[in-house]
């Protein structure tokens, strides 16, 4: 999957790339404009592939536009480094999380509903019709074309500067030695990986229980999705909102901690719904507005935890590979919170989802009386404290 291989390719990103055109703009735009042609390419034929049900065709179109998003992310979070001032980092994460959601927004709830023809004739339609308001072929001529007067302006009208000197660079066998070794060689760099990596396996458990609960009783997946559209509206608002006054520069750790508490609270609320309910065969219009309030709080947190680690990520940065740097600490993020839920989701078969929220509980209460004060200390240090290259590479 090539989101899971982002940072095998980020060191490539720190070495070869145009100076007079850009160090991050050199992946941005071309890999843009690949990513237009292959919608338009793939627009041209998809209904055909659809129909013939022809998965392999299908599943090659997928790898190669996931893979310039792939390679578009890479670059993307590394130019926040000189894109923007150090006291505005918490903005990228800002922008992150809207353009996610609008994305989720136009790509999969407005495809899905705006291309059954049901839905349009009974709520776009006047008189019935036998075509939907859009097919997904005429989807993705439409976002490529929107994408590629974007690009253009990027491509013209947005101009990079950089902190280093773009013709000093590290040759490739160096820095791949410093993505695999050069972590290991920085006790800073290695806690603040272990916490990536960790810090959610105490709370996980109760949010996989309440989704895993509810489908057991009968609720669809799809109907989860739908109820998840109200948060929608306060989502953006607290992505927006909470930027101006969540964190500062240097207290980033301060407010992972406030939202890892704010997150057990949460935990609780979802444990309560989870056993008040147990017993009900059919799912109540109480039950319902209960999940839709607990993801309200749900995503207040994430929202709060993305501007703290999006904020200190791009501080610590070694400037000499951003790229390689940030990509690794979020593929190690990532990597975090899918072995979190995927172990609870296995547990689940084995104990009782009770006993893994419990234990989530008493976890959390250990691991944060160590975790905590070590967090606290790292806020303190600079980015040279967490320099990945040697002094002497070039």
């Amino acid at each position: 999957y090539p989101f899971g291989l982002k940072f095998l390719v980020a060191p490539l990103t720190d070495i070869y790339f145009s100076a007079s055109f850009g160090r991050k703009k050199s992946y941005v735009v071309p890999s843009q404009y690949f990513l237009c042609l292959l919608l338009i390419f793939f627009g041209l034929y998809v209904e055909d592939l659809i129909e013939k049900e022809d998965v392999w065709m299908i599943t090659i179109f997928g790898i190669l536009i996931k893979g310039c998003t792939a390679i578009q992310d890479i670059a993307l979070d590394s130019w926040v480094v000189t894109l923007l001032h150090p006291n505005n980092y918490k903005w990228g994460s800002t922008c992150s999380f809207i353009a996610n959601i609008f994305g989720n927004l136009i790509g999969f709830n407005f495809l899905i509903h705006f291309s059954n023809l049901d839905f349009c004739n009974r709520f776009i339609y006047d008189q019935p019709r036998s075509e939907p308001f859009i097919t997904t072929s005429s989807f993705l001529m439409y976002y490529a074309v929107i994408c590629i007067l974007i690009t253009l302006l990027v491509h013209f009208f947005r101009t990079e500067k950089s902190q280093l000197d773009d013709h000093n660079r590290m040759d490739l066998k160096t820095i791949y030695r410093t993505l695999f070794c050069g972590p290991c060689k920085n006790k800073n760099v290695m806690l603040f990986m272990f916490f990536v990596l960790t810090y959610l396996w105490s709370i996980a458990p109760s949010r996989v229980s309440i989704v895993y609960r509810l489908v057991r009783k009968g609720l669809k997946k799809e109907r989860l999705s739908e109820f998840s559209l109200f948060t929608i509206p306060f989502t953006i608002l607290y992505a927006i909102t909470l930027p101006s006054f969540a964190v500062k520069l240097g207290s980033e750790m301060k407010l992972m901690i406030l939202t890892v508490c704010g997150k057990f609270i949460e935990s609780f609320y979802w444990f309560w719904v989870i056993n008040s309910y147990e017993d009900e065969t059919l799912l109540s219009s109480e039950l319902v507005y209960y999940y839709i309030g607990g993801n309200l709080f749900e995503n207040l947190f994430l929202c709060l935890k993305d501007i703290a680690f999006m904020t200190f990520t791009p501080r610590i940065a070694d400037l000499k590979c951003t790229g390689t740097f940030i990509t690794l600490m979020y593929a190690i993020s990532n990597l975090g919170n899918i072995s979190a839920m995927s172990f609870v989701y296995f547990m689940m078969a084995i104990v009782h989802p009770n006993t893994l929220i419990i234990g989530g509980w008493v976890f959390g209460i250990f691991y944060w009386s160590i975790m905590g004060k070590k967090m606290l200390e790292l806020e303190d240090l600079d980015r040279s404290h967490f320099k990945i290259t040697d002094s002497s590479q070039n």
